[in-house]
């Protein structure tokens, strides 16, 4: 790879010109050759999720909401835009870290409180019951949500049959969602972790980071 910072012609230039790629910072190097390599599975689910990824960065910044919410968080990115932001929103979907079902017996006001994160925006959660028949049961009402504690509360009584599923779905932004399933009866003295949380980002930087569009 060569290195040129001081080419009066070639300066603040990037892209390509035949086999050959530019780049803001002065290198270049050549185009590899990838007619002989195969993707894996992995690599093509991957390669077919950027593109659409670009696909909803397009879409966003059209978007003069969507457009605005993204420019505001890469503010502090140096060299990034509402572009780079919506791509990386739709590369990382949301988790789910817990839920808690403290005291939780299917009676009426009964509460249930899911932590939800995302990198940018956590859009919406929705917790559902199922009878091992198939048939929905009860009926919760959002009782607030605070960053990334969203509290649930039963509007009337539901019968905890062994083998009812609490589905629990954490959705953002760009639409990805991930799901987890618990299967009555379960423990309801503590919460449930379903990650462990070592490592993360601290609360503080997790509320900052999802600011509601208004």
């Amino acid at each position: 790879m060569a290195r040129t910072g001081h080419n009066c012609i070639i300066r603040n230039t990037s892209g390509r010109l035949g086999d050959i790629v530019l780049t803001n910072n002065g290198n270049m190097r050549r185009k590899p050759d990838m007619s002989k390599r195969i993707p894996s599975p992995m690599q093509q689910e991957h390669g077919n999720r950027f593109l659409e990824a670009i696909s909803f960065a397009r879409m966003a910044i059209r978007d003069p909401e969507l457009n605005a919410f993204y420019a505001k968080k890469a503010e502090k990115k140096d060299g990034l835009g509402a572009w780079h932001m919506a791509i990386r929103d739709y590369m990382n979907p949301p988790r789910i870290y817990w839920a808690s079902f403290i005291n939780f017996k299917g009676k009426r006001n009964d509460e249930i409180i899911v932590d939800a994160y995302d990198l940018f925006r956590v859009e919406e959660v929705a917790v559902s019951f199922m009878l091992p028949d198939g048939c929905p049961a009860g009926e919760l009402q959002v009782e607030h949500e605070e960053w990334t504690d969203w509290k649930f509360r039963l509007v009337s009584d539901i019968t905890c049959t062994p083998g009812m599923t609490v589905t629990i779905r954490a959705t953002d932004l760009p639409g990805n969602s991930v799901t987890e399933i618990l299967t009555w009866p379960f423990d309801t003295r503590e919460r449930i972790e379903f990650m462990p949380v070592e490592g993360l980002l601290s609360k503080g930087k997790r509320k900052k980071s999802q600011l509601r569009l208004k």
